[in-house]
C-alpha cells in the first residue's frame, strides 16, 4: 500500500525519490503530516501543466503555473528538477496534480534526512535532533507552498529577509532564497532610515509618522518616495548584488512582487525561468533580469533570443506544408471534386490557426486550454481525413487503362 514510488521514464536525472517506509515509520509525526487530509484538501484541485525542455543536456520537464499567484511550490520544485535532485512521478507526462507535487516534495524531503542520518557521527546528534524538528515544520509547511508564502524582506541584502519557520523551508531544501529590494548605500540617508527595517516595520512606521508628522515629515517624503519609486520591488543595487552573490550556473527562488520565480545565472547573466501557461507551447524558456524597468528579451533553450511568435506552431505548419503538396499533387483531380473544397475550407481553418497563435494574452485561461486541446484533436483528425484523400486519389490514378 501507500503511495506510488517516484521515478521511472522520462527521467530528470538521479536515483528515484520514493517514499523510504522504514524513515517514515521511525517518524510517525512526519508520516502524519506527509499522508494528512490537510495536505489532500491544499492541492486535490490543482492540476499543472508541464512544459518539456532541454537543460545542461538533458531533456526535463518544468511545471508551469496556471493562474496568476505567488505559488512558491512551482519555483522550488523547479529549482529541483532542472538541479537534477528531484524527480516527478513517471505518469507525469503532460500534467501534474498538486497532490502529487506536495507528495513528491515531501519524499525528497524524507531521502534527504535518511541520507543525513545514515551519515552522522555520535558528535552531530544534537544538530540531527535539530534539523529533525527543521524538517518536520518543513514538511508540515509545504501544503501551504500551493498559495503562498509570507516573506518579509530587509532592504540591506539581497538575501536578507525575517527568518521565519515558513522560510525555514529553503533551508531545509538547501534552495537560496533571494530577493531585490536593496537600497543603494551610497544613499546614506535612506540607508540610516531602513537600517535593519524589515518592510512591515516600515510599514508600520509610514502609518506612525503619518499619524504624527510633526518632526518626521522629512523622512516620511524620503521613505514614500523611495516605496514608490521602487514599487516593482527591484532596485539597481539589487541586480547587482544578486549577480555577484550568485555563482555561474546557480539557481534560486527570486521573491517579488509577492511572486515566487526561479532564477538562474547563465554566464554573466540573471534569467527568470518562463513557467506562464501562456506559453506553454512557444518554444521561451527564459526571460533576461538586466534592468527594473521591466525591459527583458525572451529566450529559448539555448539562451538564444526568441523570435516573435508570429507564426504558426510546427503542427500547424505541417499541416499548411501538406495541404501544398496535397493541392499540387491531388487538387483538382477530376475523380475527387470535394478536394479542392476541401482544401480551401482547410485553408481557411489554417488562417484562423495563425490568428490565434499570435494572441499573446487569453481572456480567460481555462477557455484557452481547452479551445487549443480541442483544436488540436480537429486538425489531428483533419490530417487523418486528408492523408485518406490523398492515398485515394493516388490509387485510382494508378488505376487507369491507358
Amino acid at each position: 500500500g501507500g503511495e506510488p514510488c517516484v521515478g521511472g521514464e522520462p527521467r530528470v536525472g538521479g536515483e528515484p525519490n520514493c517514499v523510504d517506509e522504514l524513515a517514515v515509520a521511525k517518524s510517525p509525526s512526519l508520516k502524519e503530516i506527509l499522508k494528512g487530509e490537510a495536505m489532500a484538501r491544499q492541492s486535490e484541485q490543482s492540476l499543472y501543466h508541464l512544459k518539456w525542455i532541454y537543460f545542461q543536456d538533458r531533456r526535463v520537464p518544468i511545471v508551469t503555473q496556471n493562474e496568476n499567484g505567488p505559488c512558491p511550490i512551482i519555483a522550488l520544485v523547479n529549482v529541483l528538477i532542472l538541479n537534477g535532485r528531484l524527480t516527478l512521478p513517471s505518469d507525469a507526462i503532460e500534467f501534474v496534480t498538486g497532490s502529487q507535487l506536495t507528495q513528491t516534495l515531501g519524499s525528497h524531503l524524507l531521502d534527504a534526512s535518511d541520507r543525513r542520518t545514515g551519515t552522522s557521527s555520535d558528535g552531530q546528534a544534537a544538530s540531527s535532533a535539530d534539523y529533525q524538528g527543521n524538517l518536520e515544520d518543513a514538511i508540515a509547511l509545504i501544503p501551504t507552498l500551493h498559495r503562498g508564502l509570507d516573506v518579509n524582506v530587509r532592504f540591506t541584502g539581497v538575501s536578507d529577509i525575517e527568518f521565519t519557520r515558513e522560510c525555514s523551508l529553503f533551508d531545509v531544501v538547501g534552495v537560496p532564497l533571494y530577493h531585490g529590494w536593496v537600497v543603494d548605500p551610497q544613499d546614506r540617508q535612506l540607508t540610516a532610515l531602513l537600517a535593519d527595517t524589515t518592510y512591515n516595520r516600515l510599514m508600520e512606521m509610514v502609518i506612525e509618522w503619518k499619524d504624527d508628522p510633526e518632526g518626521n515629515q522629512c523622512n516620511l517624503v524620503v521613505v514614500e518616495d523611495f516605496l514608490e519609486t521602487t514599487s516593482h520591488q527591484l532596485t539597481y543595487q539589487g541586480l547587482i548584488e544578486l549577480s555577484s552573490r550568485m555563482r555561474v550556473d546557480e539557481l534560486c527562488v527570486l521573491f517579488r512582487n509577492n511572486h515566487f520565480s526561479t532564477l538562474l545565472k547563465h554566464k554573466d547573466e540573471l534569467l527568470l525561468l518562463v513557467t506562464d501557461q501562456g506559453y506553454l507551447q512557444s518554444g521561451v524558456v527564459w526571460e533576461t533580469l538586466s534592468n527594473v524597468e521591466g525591459d527583458s528579451v525572451l529566450l529559448d533553450c539555448r539562451f538564444i533570443a526568441h523570435s516573435a511568435p508570429h507564426t504558426a506552431s510546427p503542427a500547424a505548419q505541417q499541416h499548411t506544408d501538406y495541404l501544398m503538396a496535397l493541392s499540387l499533387d491531388g487538387g483538382g483531380n477530376p475523380g475527387h471534386p470535394d478536394t479542392t473544397d476541401d482544401v480551401r475550407v482547410a485553408r481557411t481553418l489554417q488562417d484562423n490557426e495563425n490568428v490565434r497563435v499570435t494572441r499573446t494574452f487569453p481572456e480567460n485561461e481555462d477557455v484557452r486550454v481547452a479551445r487549443t486541446l480541442q483544436e488540436n484533436e480537429d486538425l489531428y483528425a483533419r490530417q487523418e481525413r486528408e492523408q485518406h484523400m490523398l492515398r485515394s486519389s493516388r490509387q485510382d490514378r494508378d488505376c487507369i487503362i491507358l
